[in-house]
């Protein structure tokens, strides 16, 4: 059976999603604890924000948001508030990300996920307050696979990105992985991408799985083997290149696992 055939029929969806909030909540704690929200940022704030810009520096209030992100994320993990604490928290954590976005866009494109993930937990609660239960699980069925298809896109966007870039060479030659990994990686990746057979075959490894992990998103029989693979590629890279990518990968024992 395909993903859309169960896009609005998932079993215990919002029981489910009662993972995705415990882990989204945990994920945005790590996050605002981090340097580039923290003392990076105040440091560098005269230089982001010139006349023109539409965002005013924060200032004094950027360590009282943070703050405040810290605690509602807390809040969400361990499920008090409800709804009220989720919105908070969305509306907190997308305010201060976007700062910080100023500063560097990449990382906010790297998080674009959490924020689509909190969006959609936010619709699934506030449904049952608006819609009968029936109709209240099936959109909580609906989140869920939109979070899960959220997923099989950026490892879609991952793929063709290096297929733009760098073509089939990037998979074949592995070129790229020798340069990244000399430059940020660990004893170990140095010792295995100078052997020109290794660094190639990690090249055609990190292809086919992430050209090949929107496929098997299609499946939700294959999800369980998804998670599997997936954090073992993410744990490899982190060996060898010192690129963790967890906060992806930390959901998806609750988005393809969890009962």
């Amino acid at each position: 059976m395909m993903i859309w055939e169960l896009a609005f029929s998932q079993p215990d969806a919002m029981h489910r999603l009662e993972w995705v909030r415990m882990t989204l909540g945990g994920t945005i704690f790590v996050l605002s604890r981090m340097p580039p929200y923290g003392r990076f940022y105040t440091e560098n704030e005269a230089t982001l924000y010139g006349p023109g810009s539409w965002l005013p520096p924060l200032g004094r209030l950027q360590p009282l948001l943070r703050t405040a992100v810290s605690i509602l994320a807390l809040l969400v993990a361990v499920g008090l508030g409800g709804l009220g604490t989720a919105v908070a928290l969305l509306l907190a954590f997308g305010l201060l990300d976007r700062y910080l976005a100023s500063l560097s866009p990449r990382l906010w494109n790297n998080l674009f996920h959490v924020h689509l993930f909190l969006l959609g937990y936010c619709i699934a609660r506030a449904a049952p307050l608006l819609a009968p239960p029936a109709q209240a699980e099936r959109l909580a069925s609906f989140m869920l696979t939109a979070m899960q298809l959220q997923v099989g896109l950026v490892y879609l966007l991952a793929g063709l990105s290096k297929l733009r870039v760098g073509g089939l060479e990037w998979f074949t030659q592995g070129r790229t992985l020798l340069a990244s990994t000399l430059f940020r990686g660990t004893a170990l990746g140095h010792r295995v991408v100078a052997v020109p057979a290794a660094r190639r075959a990690m090249g055609l490894a990190s292809g086919v799985f992430e050209l090949g992990a929107p496929v098997l998103v299609l499946w939700p029989a294959m999800h369980p083997w998804l998670a599997v693979m997936a954090i073992s590629f993410h744990l490899g890279v982190l060996l060898f290149m010192r690129i963790s990518f967890w906060h992806l990968w930390v959901f998806f024992p609750a988005l393809f696992i969890a009962p």
